[in-house]
Parts: C-alpha cells; sequence; structure tokens
C-alpha cells in the first residue's frame, strides 16, 4: 500500500506527463484512504445536520446532532449538586477540625469524636459522588452527537 506522500508524488508526476502530451484519458483505480459508517448510540429526534453533501467536514467538528435539551438539564442539575456537596464538605471538614480540637483537651467523648469523623466520611463520599455524577451527564451529553476522527467528505445522506 503506497503511502500519501508517494501517492502524491505519482499525481504530480501524472499531471506533468499529461500536461505534456495532451489531455488524454487515463485509466485507473481509486481506492478509500478511511472509511467509516457513523452512527449515534442513543436514540432520539435529529436537531440538526451540520453539512451537506460534498460538503467537507472537518475533525472534531459536529455532523449531526440530537435534542439534547434535557442531557443539558441533567448536566446543570449535576454541577449544581457538586456545587452543593463541595460546600457540604467543606463545612464537615471545617467541623471534623473543630470536634477532634475539642477531643484532645478531653472536652467531648471518642463516641462524638467518631461520629464527626462519620459525618466528614460521609460528606467526602457524597461530593465524589456529585463529581462522577457530573462525569456521567456530561458524557451523556457529548453522545447527542457525532464528530467525526478526521476530515472527510460527506458522499451520502441515508
Amino acid at each position: 500500500m503506497r503511502t500519501i506522500q508517494q501517492i502524491g508524488w505519482w499525481s504530480l508526476l501524472g499531471m506533468l506527463w499529461c500536461g505534456a502530451v495532451g489531455a488524454q484519458g487515463v485509466e485507473g483505480e481509486l481506492t478509500w484512504y478511511q472509511r467509516i459508517e457513523v452512527g449515534v448510540v442513543e436514540s432520539g429526534v435529529v436537531s440538526s445536520i451540520h453539512t451537506d453533501v460534498g460538503g467537507i467536514q472537518l475533525a472534531g467538528r459536529p455532523l449531526l446532532s440530537l435534542d439534547d435539551g434535557a442531557e443539558q438539564a441533567a448536566v446543570k442539575a449535576a454541577e449544581a449538586a457538586l456545587v452543593m456537596a463541595k460546600m457540604a464538605a467543606d463545612e464537615a471538614s471545617r467541623e471534623f477540625e473543630r470536634v477532634d480540637d475539642l477531643h484532645q483537651r478531653t472536652l467531648i467523648s471518642d463516641h462524638e469524636l467518631e461520629l464527626g469523623k462519620i459525618a466528614h466520611q460521609r460528606a467526602t463520599v457524597a461530593r465524589l459522588q456529585a463529581e462522577a455524577d457530573l462525569a456521567l451527564a456530561k458524557q451523556v451529553l457529548a453522545r447527542r452527537s457525532i464528530q467525526l476522527p478526521f476530515n472527510s467528505v460527506v458522499l451520502k445522506r441515508m
């Protein structure tokens, strides 16, 4: 299989030869460099198609988008939940520091210290869960469109 650079040199040589000889028909065969069929993982209503047949599609740009209103709302809700979880974790951390200080001065019991540790751990786990929920919501939102991994030309709409 020839590389792109080799094909480019052969094409240039062929164009120069055809130019020197004059306009002639040349037999040849074209093959695909990269060919893929694309589709969406999720089902839904197509909200927009971002190219036409014959249009050049740049890598990473959206080719097609599905309606994503619910997914965008889920991302916003997850972002708000993460803000609340971070605030709760910060407060639980401050409360644990206070409880630990009181315990070191023997003003509260071991049991109260353990309750403070548990509350701090719960708030930390809730923050981690909120971070995971946000990452998942963003991933679901990203699946509502198709981006191609390389520059391409749209040949046909099905």
